[in-house]
This record gives C-alpha cells, sequence and structure tokens, in this order.
C-alpha cells in the first residue's frame, strides 16, 4: 500500500511541489471514503478540510425546495473538492453528493 506522502505526490494538484511541502502536508492529511450517495459535506456546515479526489466522481449541488438538487458541476479523479475552507466564513457553499465510490 502507498504511503499518503506518495499519493500526494502523483495528485496532479501537488505537481511541482517541492519534496519538504510534500512531507509536512502529508502530516496534515487522511484517506476518507465516501460510498455511492454519501454526502462529504453539506451547505452551512463548518468548512475545516479539502479533498483531492482520487477515484469516483462528486457532484456539487444546491438544494432547490420542491425538486431534484441542482447540479453546479461533477467532479472525479485529479479534481480537488471543497475550497470554502480558505475564505470566511469558512462554510460549505453547496451539497457535496458522491456518485459512486469515492
Amino acid at each position: 500500500m502507498k504511503e499518503i506522502r506518495e499519493i500526494l505526490a502523483e495528485h496532479p494538484f501537488f505537481a511541482g511541489f517541492a519534496p519538504e511541502y510534500g512531507k509536512l502536508i502529508a502530516g496534515c492529511a487522511k484517506n476518507h471514503r465516501f460510498d455511492q450517495g454519501a454526502f462529504g459535506f453539506r451547505e452551512g456546515d463548518k468548512a475545516d478540510e479539502f479533498y483531492l479526489i482520487r477515484h469516483g466522481r462528486v457532484s456539487l449541488e444546491i438544494a432547490a425546495p420542491g425538486r431534484e438538487p441542482i447540479v453546479l458541476q461533477t467532479l472525479g479523479p485529479g479534481d480537488i473538492l471543497g475550497a470554502s475552507w480558505l475564505v470566511p466564513p469558512y462554510r460549505w457553499m453547496f451539497d457535496a453528493r458522491t456518485l459512486e465510490l469515492v
């Protein structure tokens, strides 16, 4: 099994990062697994992390009363999910629902 540092180094988001930064970031990272249909986060919840998508697809959605959610974007392998942790008020602006195992 690969170590988190190796996984991060292979992800396009971290392409070109110096090895010492990769080591620092790996110390803060952890693996997550989300089954199909699970929510990675919900609109309005506290945003305090972000995700590097390695496998599967995630739908960014806005709840629409009385109808199906409005899909804003679908993310997949190589994408990042969740930049809301970077800017105030540090709350998720959308729902993130998995379309398959992520």
